[in-house]
């Protein structure tokens, strides 16, 4: 019955593929030509016009897929056309760059979100549109995501089954990277710190977007080996225009244009760029690197035998290495312990260097800790990584301890840095003055408001989100008037030859030096991706063009005069 309903063609009544089963069935008919129709419909439940249908829109399936979420795209139901409605691609991208910052949003936000974005007249977002939306693109309802954190089973059968993989491992093959957010350039909202810039009116005590930063932090469990943490800059904004030789910059540094700041192309540029190669320079052994599964920008790669492993979904963060209540949180309590040390010193040096710290600022055209201003970014990066360098050897074999994921190999080490922690922050109110009512609590707050799940994180991330939202469309030219203007279709072999032309633009060392190297292989993997869709579809009309001319012509009627 199923398939008597499906070859009927009536909408909605047929099974509905999963993007990765449109993917599996375009496959299959370019490398498979003896395969009928017919016969592919069988396999997947679907009639052989359905197939055809697949076949005709296999460009738009395919750069979908290409386009959308790692962890979303193999399961989304949605279907051939590109969107059910006109905004919902502005909502799909909210929605999904909020998930990656692990930021739950309930139905009702959704809802309001879809119509406040909506400009069709009478549309209304009901519960059942929103049910619809959410699985045409594959995300989780708010449901079933609390049906899956409350079911521990399987995480925890898989955890088991992750700690006997890594027992064939040593620990120093065996890494774990997370990234984090850090408000690199807020400081309390305390006078004292800049008395001269309270007096003008500037002010210091407000996050912005262009003042986040997104930094991968990674090491191995043995902790001999820290990776120097990669920086990337939400627009390349932050960065004084006079600094542009990457090579002397403190840390590796990357810009993207995304509200969340790590999409799959900057992750795919550190493992590739960046941690693969520091790690062969140590060993040519296999090497494991652990990544959160909750970010779906993260993905399980291969490269010179070193691997990435996503851990098991929902996982505690008692068992996240990288976890933000312990490394990440000690990093960055250190960096604002340093700025604070920074702005602090300014404060306390007489006038005359105050002013010749001022001129040089004004020189550089970079006013930052010198003329005793919040730092840039290059400032900030410099801060990074001495407090990274704080970061011991025995603080990260702890909290490899604590996940319980690697066998114990020896006893536990004495550790004095969970201690230290607490003596940063008694250090920090020892320095102001006493009469700031509930100082303690405020300097936590400042410490603390940049952790996953903060009011103020979130709150930057929905302006920044919604900045992005209102980017005017570009207006496209009647399709009549385009046509008219560029004359008959050359065909797809001028389009191949322009991207490859684009493609040596982008890969020269001035390019790279000029966009920044996460930009740059995001743009060479898009330019990749559609030279492999036009070619794909290029292929597959030349197979059914021959296809046709081999057909034998039908017979046609004579002309009258030869009855």
């Amino acid at each position: 019955m199923a398939e008597s309903a499906s070859s009927k063609g009536v909408a909605g009544k047929g099974k509905r593929l999963t993007d990765k089963e449109r993917i599996e069935i375009l496959d299959l008919l370019e490398s498979d030509l003896s395969l009928t129709k017919v016969e592919l419909g069988r396999r997947y439940g679907i009639s052989g016009s359905a197939i055809t249908k697949l076949a005709h829109n296999a460009e738009a399936i395919r750069s979908r897929h290409a386009d959308g979420s790692v962890a979303l795209r193999d399961n989304r139901q949605r279907g051939t056309k590109a969107i059910a409605q006109p905004f919902e691609e502005k909502l799909y991208r909210w929605l999904y760059a909020l998930e990656a910052q692990r930021i739950t949003v309930p139905p009702a936000q959704v809802i309001d979100k879809a119509m406040a974005l909506s400009t069709i007249p009478g549309f209304v977002a009901s519960n059942g549109w929103y049910y619809r939306f959410i699985n045409r693109y594959g995300f989780k309802t708010a449901s079933s995501a609390k049906a899956e954190a409350t079911s521990m089973d399987a995480t925890i059968n898989a955890l088991q089954s992750l700690r006997v993989k890594l027992a064939s491992f040593g620990p120093e093959y065996v890494y774990a990277m997370d990234v984090m957010d850090l408000f690199y350039r807020w400081l309390p909202h305390y006078d004292v710190l800049c008395p001269m810039y309270a007096a003008s009116g500037e002010s210091f005590d407000e996050p912005g977007a262009k003042d986040r930063t997104s930094v991968f932090v990674c090491s191995n469990a043995l902790g001999s080996h820290k990776l120097p943490p990669l920086v990337v800059d939400t627009g390349g904004l932050s960065m004084p225009t006079r600094y542009s030789d990457r090579k002397n910059f403190p840390l590796p540094y990357a810009t993207s244009g995304k509200a969340w700041c790590v999409d799959a192309g900057v992750f795919r540029y550190w493992f590739e760029q960046l941690f693969v190669p520091e790690v062969r320079k140590l060993t040519t052994r296999p090497v494991l690197l652990l990544l959160e599964s909750s970010r779906g920008q993260f993905t399980e790669l291969t490269r010179e035998n070193v691997t990435t492993m996503l851990l098991p979904p929902n996982t505690p963060a008692m068992f996240l290495p990288m976890a933000h209540d312990g490394l990440l949180a000690s990093l960055k309590l250190r960096y604002k312990f340093r700025l604070l040390a920074e702005i602090l010193s300014f404060r306390d040096k007489p006038v005359n260097e105050q002013t010749e710290g001022l001129d040089r600022a004004r020189k550089k055209a970079a006013a930052g800790l010198d003329a005793g201003r919040p730092p840039h970014l290059l400032e900030a990066m410099d801060l990074l990584k001495y407090a990274w360098e704080d970061i011991s050897v025995a603080r990260i074999q702890e909290a490899w301890r604590r996940t319980t994921l690697l066998p114990e190999a020896r006893a536990p080490i004495p550790n004095d840095d969970s201690q230290r922690d607490i003596e940063l922050v008694d250090e920090m109110v020892a320095v102001f003055p006493g009469n700031i009512p509930d100082l303690r609590g405020d300097l936590q707050n400042w410490l603390d408001a940049d952790a996953p799940g903060s009011d103020v994180l979130k709150d930057v991330i929905y302006e920044d989100l919604d900045r992005l939202l209102r980017r005017p469309e570009p207006i496209a030219a009647p399709m009549d008037a385009r046509t008219r203007a560029l004359g008959p279709w050359p065909g797809v072999s001028p389009i191949l030859a322009a991207l490859a032309a684009l493609e040596s633009l982008y890969e020269h060392p001035e390019c790279k030096e000029y966009l920044g190297e996460s930009v740059v292989s995001e743009h060479l993997q898009q330019i990749d991706m559609q030279r492999r869709v036009l070619q794909r579809t290029k292929s597959m009309k030349d197979r059914k063009r021959r296809r046709e001319e081999s057909l034998p012509h039908p017979l046609t009627e004579p002309p009258a005069d030869q009855r």
